[in-house]
C-alpha cells in the first residue's frame, strides 16, 4: 500500500526513518510501493541531494510542481492542494494510501474531501519497534 508523509524530518520520526536526513522545513515523501520519492524545493534540494545515502529515493524539485498544484480547485492549502496533485501523477487516487496520525487534519479532510482513500496506520513503519543491529550500534555510539 502506498504511503504519503507531509513532515519535517527533523520534528516528526516517521518522516526522519523514512529519508534519515534531517530537513527542518515539512515536504513530502511518497512510497508507491514500487518507489520512493521526496519532493523538495530549491532550498533544500542541494542538501538532500548531497547527504542522502538511500539510492532507492527518487529527489523531485517541487517547485514546477507548485503552481500546476494551485489550479486545483477547492478550499484546501497550497500544501493539501499539491498532495492532491502528487496523488494524481503517480496514479494513487483510486487506491488506499496509508498516513501517519500526524498528517495536517486540513490536508485529511481536504483529500478525503477529494475522494481519496486515507488510511490512518499507527505505527505508520511497523518495522521501527524492532531495531537493526545497525541502530543498535548508533544507540550504543550516541551513549558513550
Amino acid at each position: 500500500m502506498a504511503k504519503l508523509l507531509y513532515a519535517s524530518s527533523s520534528k516528526d520520526s516517521d518522516m526522519f526513518y523514512a529519508v534519515k536526513t534531517p530537513i527542518p522545513d515539512p515536504f513530502f515523501y511518497l512510497d508507491t510501493g514500487d518507489r520512493k520519492y521526496v519532493f523538495l524545493d530549491h532550498r533544500e534540494y542541494g542538501v538532500f541531494a548531497e547527504h542522502n545515502q538511500n539510492p532507492e529515493i527518487e529527489l523531485v524539485l517541487v517547485n514546477p510542481l507548485i503552481e500546476e498544484a494551485s489550479k486545483i480547485e477547492g478550499q484546501g492549502s497550497g500544501a493539501s492542494k499539491l498532495a492532491y496533485l502528487l496523488l494524481q501523477k503517480y496514479g494513487l487516487l483510486n487506491e488506499p494510501v496509508e498516513v501517519s496520525n500526524n498528517l495536517p487534519l486540513e490536508m485529511a479532510d481536504f483529500l478525503r474531501e477529494k475522494g481519496v482513500n486515507l488510511v490512518v496506520k499507527n505505527p505508520l513503519f511497523p518495522e521501527r519497534l524492532r531495531k537493526t543491529d545497525q541502530e543498535i550500534e548508533a544507540l550504543r555510539d550516541a551513549l558513550v
